[in-house]
C-alpha cells in the first residue's frame, strides 16, 4: 500500500500499528477491519481493507494510465498475476517465511521448510516466461500487479534461507528494487520478525 502511494508522491499518514508496535491486538483496529490485521486505508468516509484492493483503489483514483492500466483486457492480465499471486503463491511464501523465518532456528519443521520453499520456487518459475521477453508483468510499463510481486520476492530473497530463481525472475526483482518507492517502503529492516512467533 505505502509502495503505491509513493510510487505517485500522493501525501499521506502512516500509522505504524504491526510487530513491535502492538496495534493489531487493539480494539481501535477491529473497528476498521473485522480480520484485525493490516493493511488498511482510510480516505475520507471510507475504510479499505486486504492489500490488493487498497493497491487497485488506489492505482484506479491516482495512476489512471499508468499503475492502472486504461485497456481492460490488458489489466485484466495484471489483476491474474495479482490474483494468483494472492490465492497461490502468498499461501506458500508466507509458510515459508513463518517455517523458517519466524520460527527458532531449534524448532523448525525442516522438512516443511524444504517442501513450501520447493513450492514457491515453482510459482516464480511461472514469472520466467513473461519477464523473458518483458520488463515489467504485464508488459514494458510498471504497473499495479508489480507491487505485490515486488514485496514478495525483496523477502523472498533476502530472509537468509538459500533460494534459486531463474535469472529473468532475479533481473526483475534487482529492478524493482531500484525503483526509489520500493527502496523507501519495502527494503527495510526486517530482523525484529526473526525467530519472533509472537505478533
Amino acid at each position: 500500500m505505502i509502495w503505491t502511494l509513493s510510487e505517485h508522491g500522493v501525501e499521506h499518514e502512516h500509522v505504524e500499528v504491526g510487530g513491535v508496535h502492538g496495534g493489531l491486538k487493539t480494539s481501535g483496529l477491529k473497528e476498521i477491519n473485522p480480520n484485525g490485521r493490516v493493511a488498511v486505508l482510510q480516505h475520507a468516509e471510507a475504510v479499505l481493507w486486504e492489500s490488493h484492493t487498497i493497491i487497485r483503489f488506489l492505482a484506479a483514483k491516482w495512476s489512471v494510465g499508468a499503475l492502472w492500466i486504461r485497456d481492460p483486457v490488458a489489466r485484466s492480465y495484471a489483476d491474474r498475476w495479482m490474483d494468483s499471486g494472492q490465492t497461490a503463491l502468498q499461501l506458500d511464501f508466507m509458510a515459508l517465511f513463518w517455517g523458517y523465518y519466524r520460527t527458532p532456528e531449534a524448532e523448525r519443521n525442516i522438512r516443511r521448510v524444504e517442501s513450501t520453499a520447493t513450492r514457491c520456487a515453482a510459482h516464480f518459475d511461472l514469472l520466467a516466461d513473461p519477464l523473458g521477453t518483458r520488463s515489467f508483468v504485464p508488459g514494458e510499463t510498471f504497473s499495479m500487479s508489480n507491487i505485490p510481486m515486488g514485496t514478495a520476492l525483496y523477502r523472498y530473497f533476502e530472509k537468509g534461507y538459500g533460494v534459486a530463481a531463474p535469472s529473468a525472475v532475479a533481473r526483475y526483482s534487482e529492478g524493482l528494487c531500484q525503483r526509489s518507492a520500493c527502496g523507501t517502503q519495502i527494503m527495510l529492516d526486517f530482523s525484529e520478525l526473526r525467530g519472533c512467533t509472537s505478533f
